[in-house]
């Protein structure tokens, strides 16, 4: 309910999401996909997420982030054609950072 608050045109541009749906059930989340999508075609949705079907599913350009430092910036696409690849592609830009750490 408190994203559909933001779905009319009065209401900000911008909308900075952080785990939008963490703790939802499969029901729960297929409606927040939906309404974030069609929010996405007016309003620019920062999403912060780890969990990465949401960033599959969600995004059209992914910046992956670690320790303050930029790793990735580039289309949905772009680290990987499924959940395995993208795993193995995000772990090998934070993996090393910790082993210059």
């Amino acid at each position: 309910r408190f994203i559909q608050q933001f779905a009319g045109p009065d209401h900000p541009l911008v909308l900075i999401l952080d785990e939008p749906t963490a703790g939802l059930d499969p029901r729960q989340v297929d409606h927040m996909r939906t309404l974030l999508s069609e929010l996405a075609k007016t309003r620019l949705i920062l999403l912060s997420t780890h969990i990465l079907s949401e960033v599959r599913a969600l995004a059209q350009r992914i910046i992956l982030i670690d320790k303050g430092r930029l790793k990735h910036d580039g289309p949905a696409g772009s680290l990987g054609p499924n959940e395995v690849e993208m795993e193995a592609k995000f772990r090998s830009l934070t993996s090393q950072a910790r082993a210059s750490a």
